[in-house]
């Protein structure tokens, strides 16, 4: 089973590419035209909590308060962390984020991973400054910090299709990868998109297979008729992988 994630791996290692213009697109709309720290973050914290599907609005609306009462204070990652709930003695790294985050209710261990993943994204990863908040954030992931694989449906699905139906969930699937560090553990990201791109149904009666409809679906991704080509001959070679 481990030559198949090393499969995976490399496969999502070598065609980072697509993946990247939706998250390009993404932080485009989130971050650019911003103006200051505050409202670059604030905008960042409604894209991801959105990005769920059903999105508990009753308790995210605490949260929020809660910020825009003390976003004067989102001038720093260490001033935000404080607001956020870390103590001033914990490590100021992107496990202290994660872990004062997910209790906060309405976010959770996805949402909490994929906020997470975005500002190591645009810090850390090779985008565009424009889209930097702070300076003070860490710009490596050192022994002692992680981030996580922001792990839903799909990403459960594609576990159980390449035949670990135990490694299952958050915790179960972060466990099986922690081997991978740093930027290895966000090249796994990708899995989200080949996933879901290439499943067809929903909950348990899901079945593998190009899915034009899901792809037409990205709001950012290329929408040409060359490049969908393309993208579905790498999405065969993904499934391929899945099912050898």
């Amino acid at each position: 089973m481990s030559k198949k994630i090393e499969k995976l791996y490399e496969f999502m290692l070598k065609n980072r590419q697509y993946n990247r213009v939706v998250q390009e697109g993404f932080y485009e709309d989130a971050l650019v035209g911003k103006n200051g720290r505050y409202e670059k973050v604030i905008s960042l914290l409604f894209q991801v909590v959105n990005t769920q599907s059903q999105p508990n609005i009753d308790k995210l609306a605490s949260f929020f308060q809660k910020i825009y009462r003390e976003k004067d204070k989102l001038y720093s990652y260490t001033s935000f962390l404080e607001v956020i709930g870390v103590k001033s003695d914990e490590p100021k790294n992107y496990l202290s984020l994660f872990a004062s985050l997910r209790k906060h209710e309405g976010w959770g261990d996805k949402t909490s991973a994929l906020f997470v993943k975005c500002l190591y994204h645009i810090h850390c990863g090779d985008y565009h400054s424009r889209f930097m908040i702070w300076d003070d954030i860490p710009q490596i992931i050192c022994d002692e910090d992680r981030i996580y694989l922001p792990v839903d449906v799909v990403i459960e699905h594609i576990f159980k299709e390449i035949g670990l139906p135990t490694v299952y969930g958050f915790k179960k699937i972060n466990k099986y990868l922690e081997h991978y560090r740093g930027m290895e553990i966000e090249v796994w990201d990708d899995l989200w998109f080949w996933g879901f791109v290439t499943q067809k149904g929903n909950g348990i009666d899901r079945v593998i297979g190009w899915n034009e409809n899901k792809y037409w679906n990205l709001f950012h991704s290329e929408k040409s008729p060359e490049k969908i080509n393309e993208i579905k001959e790498r999405a065969k070679e993904f499934i391929k992988i899945l099912q050898n």
